[in-house]
């Protein structure tokens, strides 16, 4: 029970002393650092790393002596350019538990005896440019190394200078027998029968450091021999010429094979080459950049490949290679079984052999990209002269038994229909285009491509598996023609194409990412022609807009987008994101850096927050290089900003501007935030308050002063009309007043029969001139004219009250007016008559009726006889008063 709590301590101190991806001093002095080991493979430990040493005030015991008393975890040791020398038994005796070590460029010519006879559990061992004699016979004892080695740096330790000698050979290490990968430099040798008793999978002959050399020169079929279990095999970088048939014959068990860089090599042993590969396992073969740089265009030519038919290849690069054409049906000679073509870096023109692309019927990946590259000159004086190629020719003898006008014909016949075999003097080929059935990538960027997309181009097959394409840094100013079917398509990039439309049938709706950035597209894009051309990438997750001049979209551009994650709108000149984006509910990546933002809209800031809320995943918006603007204006967008500074991108690099124009960092945003608020505190909204508050006292004021003498005003109004537009008479101080009529008759039209039965007659036949508006009133003009002019022109006015006439808005007009010219105009004797026709309750007269009845007399009628007579007697006389 002590010695688990011991044990629990010990580990719980390990993991304090050494946190996941943290860098920490250690080692002797503080010199060395130590961190976490970043092997995938490797479950726990913890890597040192001594190399260059500050002052070289340690040596390799020291570092031991640390390890072995205080990083015990330490499982991997760096201690490369120490400049260590030779190593003794004392100076790595404590390193025992290490699994890897690295002691690269230490300047060790001997390893001497029991140097690593404690190391039991290492796997990795790097002694690569140092001073040993590895080559010289007898001279290096790989018994010495520790047998549990897996992986043997031996690469740029010195070559005798004459390699002509029988001392130069490959070191022997057969007692290594855990050995599975060595990296050592290719000499002029043989590898010994002691190698057939390893089990060596992967072997690298390829230069390697500051002083690897590999010169081979020319392989021969006994070079590579004896290495049976070889299964990866890099001579790259070795300088061969030549490599002679039956070279990887034996080599059964080869899947992986690299001999790029070699450019004195050339194609000439090509056929050679894919011979000898048939016997072997080969799956992968590189044979990039065998030819130099700045050498004439070369061909490769049915012979080179057709060996490859019998072979298990299933990935082949050609980059570099200044191929400019496949000799016609050399792509009928492929593989059946490859998956992945590479001819990067070329310079391809066109020929029959591009209308053969389907005969490669099991292609997954194409990739064809930097064709016509342009290169440095200095290039041209690191690189051998050129190697001459110009004598292979299609006619040259070869016994590959594919080559045969039959056979060729019936391999294209076993592609059903999407191979085409083009006969050598068919001078009228059919002209027909197919693509590999299961192709998935095509890439070809930066091939200096120049075309107009503006007519219809179709696919064969059909339902073609083709997800991604990559045609960026070409020359598309166009793309408006409808190009496909491509019924899977997932990924599209037509970056830095100088492209500036796109049709509205030329992207395909199974689009998830589209790389469009570095265009001219900013003015497609701020109309609605933008909207049409993405309308049917419904789809879409990722848009890369960035770099097209854009200074504002379309509002509804992204309005069919509803499953769009990620928006680049970064490097334009955007001032306001003014868009409609309710139904972005996915969109959780926004790249606006390098623009001219003030602010984002509120409810694109709601949108970003939900759409996290709603998946539980963070959003980031990238706002670097903009112009916020730091105001109080701007105070909603600026709180927002620090209460999601943790979701902007590198915050500590966004730039404010204040309202002078000045610029203001992030950090003094951040100090200055919380008091921001009380700094653009206004009392704007008391005052609109009290304001509107005076206002309405102001409107109910006048208002009820306005309505308590709005006869009065109505009055004044016409008496002032009438002074300035009306009619004039001149004066004359000697005429006395005469009124057209007796008596101005108002009354409400349901008394209309007591008017003409009564009124009319009775007072009439007194002699008495009566203005009645059905009878005198002046046709075409106003009422309100009409009624002023009968009350002004007549003696008195002859008020008919009854309830009907209460509910006449004529009536009560004319009873006002009549009123107003007794108060202003006629003071002594004023010139209403008020006649009561009936009883009218006083509740329901109007105020300033109810106010003139209790301050006058009036005359009530009657229909008695005797009381009738009456009421007319006091008519006329009060009318004549």
């Amino acid at each position: 029970m002590f010695e688990n709590k011991i044990f629990l301590v010990f580990v719980v101190s390990q993991i304090l002393l050494y946190p996941t991806n943290a860098v920490q001093k250690c080692g002797p002095k503080g010199l060395c650092e130590c961190s976490a080991v970043s092997d995938s493979d490797v479950d726990s430990g913890f890597l040192m790393n001594c190399e260059a040493m500050d002052g070289r005030n340690a040596g390799l015991e020291d570092i031991c002596n640390s390890i072995n008393a205080t990083y015990t975890n330490v499982t991997h040791l760096h201690a490369g350019r120490n400049n260590f020398g030779n190593l003794h038994p004392n100076m790595t005796s404590d390193c025992w538990n290490l699994t890897k070590l690295d002691l690269h460029y230490n300047q060790i010519t001997d390893l001497k005896s029991g140097a690593f006879l404690l190391f039991k559990h290492l796997e990795t061992l790097d002694l690569s440019d140092n001073d040993l004699r590895v080559y010289e016979k007898g001279q290096f004892n790989a018994s010495e190394l520790p047998t549990s080695l897996e992986t043997l740096f031996l690469t740029g330790n010195p070559q005798p200078d004459n390699q002509a000698t029988e001392a130069v050979t490959y070191p022997s290490l057969s007692v290594l027998t855990n050995l599975r990968n060595l990296y050592i430099d290719g000499i002029q040798a043989d590898f010994g029968p002691e190698y057939s008793r390893t089990t060596i999978r992967s072997l690298s002959l390829a230069t390697r450091g500051m002083r690897g050399n590999c010169t081979l020169r020319q392989l021969f079929n006994t070079t590579l021999a004896t290495l049976t279990a070889i299964e990866e095999l890099n001579l790259s970088r070795c300088d061969l010429e030549n490599i002679h048939r039956h070279a990887f014959s034996k080599l059964s068990n080869l899947t992986k094979l690299d001999l790029s860089l070699n450019r004195r090599l050339g194609f000439s042993p090509l056929e050679n080459i894919t011979q000898s590969l048939q016997f072997t396992r080969i799956q992968e073969l590189n044979y990039s950049s065998v030819y130099p740089t700045f050498g004439i265009g070369t061909q490769l030519l049915m012979k080179d490949v057709c060996y490859l038919r019998n072979t298990t290849l299933k990935k082949l690069s050609f980059n570099g290679n200044r191929l400019e054409q496949f000799e016609t049906n050399a792509p009928i000679l492929f593989p059946k079984q490859i998956e992945e073509l590479y001819f990067m870096d070329n310079r391809f023109t066109f020929g029959l052999y591009l209308l053969q692309v389907g005969c490669v019927s099991s292609t997954v990946s194409i990739d064809a990209s930097f064709q016509n590259k342009v290169h440095p000159p200095y290039y041209y004086l690191a690189q051998p002269k050129v190697q001459c190629d110009l004598g292979r020719n299609t006619t040259s003898e070869t016994d590959c038994p594919y080559m045969t006008e039959e056979s060729l014909r019936n391999i294209s016949k076993e592609l059903k229909g999407l191979c085409t075999y083009f006969y050598s003097n068919d001078t009228t080929p059919r002209i027909e285009a197919f693509i590999p059935h299961k192709v998935k990538t095509i890439v070809f960027r930066d091939s200096n491509m120049r075309y107009n997309v503006q007519v219809d181009v179709r696919m064969t097959p059909k339902d073609n598996l083709i997800e991604y394409m990559d045609f960026s840094g070409n020359v598309f100013h166009l793309l408006t023609g409808t190009v496909g079917p491509f019924p899977r398509l997932k990924y599209l990039a037509f970056s830095r194409c100088y492209c500036s439309w796109i049709g509205t049938d030329f992207l395909v709706s199974t689009i998830e990412t589209l790389h469009l950035d570095q265009n001219y597209l900013g003015e497609m894009f701020a109309t609605k022609y933008g909207l049409e051309a993405i309308n049917k990438l419904v789809n879409l997750k990722l848009l890369n807009l960035s770099t097209n001049g854009i200074n504002s979209l379309w509002p509804d551009l992204f309005r069919h987008q509803e499953k769009l994650e990620t928006l680049d709108l970064s490097f334009n000149n955007i001032e306001n994101l003014n868009l409609t984006v309710g139904n972005l509910t996915k969109l959780r990546t926004l790249n606006l850096q390098h623009n001219s933002i003030h602010m984002l809209q509120r409810h694109l800031r709601h949108l970003l927050v939900d759409n996290a809320d709603r998946t539980r995943q963070p959003f980031q918006v990238d706002l670097r290089n903009n112009s916020i603007t730091y105001s109080c204006d701007n105070l909603h967008f600026l709180q927002w900003l620090y209460k999601y500074r943790a979701n902007m991108t590198k915050f500590s690099e966004i730039v404010f501007v204040g309202e002078g124009g000045q610029l203001i960092s992030a950090d003094t945003f951040l100090a200055e935030i919380h008091n921001f608020p009380r700094k653009c505190k206004t009392y704007t909204w008391e005052i609109v308050v009290g304001s509107v508050g005076v206002f309405v006292f102001v409107c109910i004021t006048v208002g009820a002063l306005v309505y308590k003498k709005r006869w009065k005003l109505q009055y004044l109004f016409y008496m002032t009309k009438k002074r300035y537009f009306g009619y004039r008479r001149l004066e004359d101080d000697t005429v006395y007043e005469i009124y057209k009529y007796d008596a101005f008759i108002s009354y409400s039209d349901d008394n209309i029969r007591f008017i003409q039965d009564k009124v009319i007659p009775e007072l009439e036949g007194k002699q008495l001139r009566l203005c009645v508006h059905q009878r005198d009133f002046l046709p075409g003009m106003p009422i309100s004219d009409n009624i002023i002019e009968a009350i002004q022109t007549s003696r008195r006015t002859v008020v008919l009250l009854c309830n009907s006439f209460l509910k006449k808005k004529w009536c009560i007009y004319e009873f006002n007016m009549a009123r107003m010219e007794s108060i202003y105009k006629r003071e002594e004797n004023g010139c209403i008559v008020l006649v009561m026709l009936e009883d009218i309750p006083t509740a329901d007269m109007p105020l300033e009726q109810l106010d003139w009845i209790q301050a006058n007399s009036y005359i009530r009628y009657t229909e008695d006889p005797d009381g009738e007579r009456l009421f007319w007697d006091n008519l006329t006389t009060a009318i004549q008063a």
